[in-house]
C-alpha cells in the first residue's frame, strides 16, 4: 500500500472500487429483501385479475393469512435491520464511532 503512496490517481480509484462494492451489497441486500413483496404483489394482482379472488394461489390458509405478513413487514423490517450491519461492515469510521 505504501509502495503506491506517490500516485494518488491510486488510491483514489481504490476508494471508489470499495464504493462500488458497498453499492452492490446494498443494492443486493435490497432486491432480497423486497422479492418476496415483489413476488407476493404479482401473484396477488394475477389471483385478482386472472381468477376471482382469493383464486388458487391464496387458497391455502398460508398464503391468504400469511404472505402479507411475512412479505410487507418482515422482509422490510429485515432490510432495516440489515443496513446498520451493513454500514457496520463496510465502514471503518462507522466501527470506530461505534468502538468508540
Amino acid at each position: 500500500k505504501d509502495s503506491y503512496a506517490k500516485y494518488p490517481e491510486v488510491e483514489k480509484a481504490r476508494g471508489s472500487t470499495k464504493a462500488s462494492y458497498t453499492m452492490s451489497y446494498f443494492t443486493i441486500t435490497f432486491l432480497v429483501c423486497n422479492f418476496p413483496t415483489f413476488a407476493n404483489n404479482v401473484c396477488y394482482t394475477l389471483a385478482t385479475a386472472v381468477y376471482h379472488y382469493p383464486g388458487p394461489i391464496y387458497r391455502h390458509s398460508f398464503m391468504f393469512f400469511y404472505s402479507w405478513i411475512i412479505s410487507e413487514i418482515f422482509c422490510t423490517v429485515l432490510n432495516a435491520a440489515l443496513n446498520p450491519l451493513l454500514y457496520y461492515y463496510r465502514m471503518r469510521e462507522m466501527r470506530q464511532w461505534v468502538r468508540g
